[in-house]
């Protein structure tokens, strides 16, 4: 990909040059100023032609292009008998160079476009980002769990989990189209982040049913705050009417506990079970040490 960077860079210095190049010819010979302007369009044309086509087509123009110029140049020549070849010539060997560098610049990028796309796909098929959201996912987490978890125990830091989730999600599929149900799942997943430290990751572990989990170095008794931050954060989401029904979240978490080793998915499991706080209610907020 570095060497195809490269080809692009070259290609489009090459570009930039042959315009420098040809603009400052048109004004040396100004006293010709609409000859070389024209001939100076037609360059550029045959090359956004080649840019959007192939350059099999732009190096046909070109040809007819220089078959025009000689029987222009052979008629000057036979009925006035005074002509100047070294303007015309310019142009039948600029405009030819013109459109093979366009064609490279047009492969190198349509090239960097494809590598670009491969890296995203590759990346959306390893599951660790969501395409939408670009959030990391259940296989994200399961990868950072284990680090999160060592973190804990070698600085002694406490660790929690807390997981969301949008409440009556399977009605909301039968009032709601796809777009609709996407622009939500975006609204709310920019909402969490904005109600989270630096240090907090946020994940998107179970797309099809809405469920967010985020883990913090916080204990059990910290969490309510994040808690409030997340609920006055979705409230001002709310009264700004962007959804067409009224939505609720639900909240659980839970404090890890070295002493009661968990894998990913049970401690996942584990903090749906605490899953009893709604975010538009004035509940007691509960979990579990």
């Amino acid at each position: 990909m570095k060497k195809n960077n490269l080809y692009t860079d070259l290609s489009f210095i090459g570009f930039i040059f042959l315009c420098f190049v040809m603009i400052g010819y048109g004004y040396l010979f100004h006293d010709n100023a609409y000859e070389q302007a024209l001939f100076l369009n037609i360059t550029l044309l045959i090359a956004l032609i080649t840019y959007f086509s192939s350059l099999t087509l732009g190096l046909i123009i070109n040809l007819v292009l220089i078959f025009l110029c000689g029987s222009y140049a052979l008629y000057q020549t036979t009925v006035i008998g005074n002509f100047q070849y070294y303007e015309l010539s310019f142009w039948m060997i600029v405009s030819p160079i013109m459109t093979v560098v366009v064609h490279i610049m047009a492969r190198r990028l349509k090239s960097l476009q494809s590598d670009i796309s491969k890296m995203e796909n590759n990346k959306t098929k390893l599951g660790l980002l969501d395409e939408k959201t670009k959030l990391r996912t259940l296989i994200g987490f399961q990868q950072d769990y284990n680090v999160f978890i060592e973190t804990s125990k070698r600085y002694n830091i406490p660790l929690s989990l807390m997981t969301i989730t949008l409440r009556h999600k399977a009605a909301l599929e039968g009032i709601l189209n796809r777009q609709q149900l996407d622009q939500i799942l975006n609204d709310i997943s920019q909402t969490l982040i904005k109600s989270t430290r630096k240090n907090d990751i946020l994940y998107l572990i179970d797309k099809k049913n809405f469920v967010w989990a985020l883990l913090l170095f916080v204990d059990g008794d910290r969490t309510p705050i994040i808690i409030e931050r997340v609920k006055k954060n979705y409230d001002e989401l709310t009264k700004s009417g962007q959804f067409p029904v009224m939505l609720d979240l639900q909240m659980g978490y839970l404090q890890y506990d070295k002493n009661n080793e968990l894998s990913a998915g049970e401690f996942i499991s584990e903090a749906n079970k605490q899953m009893q706080y709604d975010v538009n209610q004035k509940n007691n907020v509960s979990g579990r040490k």
